[in-house]
């Protein structure tokens, strides 16, 4: 959701409280695009796709347990690249830079996001049932859920 929100302020730019210039939003989406394109190569290079420009599972998290998710040096690639040694725009990144990049901020999950590391593994639709011991299922599964009115050998069951 935070991720969506992210979006969303960007895209309109006038929230009172999170104000972004049209400059900004670009140079943002930009960044952005940088970082899920490398997250695709990261993806493919481990294994996990065949093809870097195949469409990558938006759910799917591409680093290993072991593997610490390295945002702020990929950002800052991002941020680099798209300034291409312009001052004005080396400029206008690292402003973008500061806001994509403060963890305690409404944009880190959208970065999170870019980067294929937003969804744990264990939250994956793929993981459906995998606890159990069974496959994952194509659809949801019918859930009976309610509490049963006992009074002496009466029993009353929900519908």
């Amino acid at each position: 959701m935070q991720a969506k929100a992210s979006q969303t302020l960007r895209r309109y730019g006038f929230c009172e409280g999170d104000l972004w210039t049209a400059e900004e939003r670009a140079c943002a989406e930009a960044v952005l695009e940088r970082l899920s394109a490398r997250a695709r190569t990261h993806a493919h290079r481990c294994g996990l796709m065949r093809n870097p420009a195949d469409p990558l599972d938006k759910d799917l998290y591409i680093w290993g347990p072991e593997e610490t998710v390295p945002v702020s040096e990929w950002l800052a690639q991002a941020a680099h690249d798209y300034a291409g040694g312009e001052a004005a725009r080396g400029s206008l990144a690292e402003r973008v830079l500061g806001r994509l990049g403060d963890s305690g901020g409404p944009h880190y999950a959208a970065v999170l996001a870019a980067m294929q590391a937003l969804v744990p593994p264990w939250l994956h639709p793929g993981a459906d049932g995998a606890r159990l011991g069974r496959a994952p299922q194509g659809g949801a599964q019918k859930v009976e859920l309610g509490t049963s009115l006992y009074a002496g050998r009466w029993c009353l069951k929900p519908d």
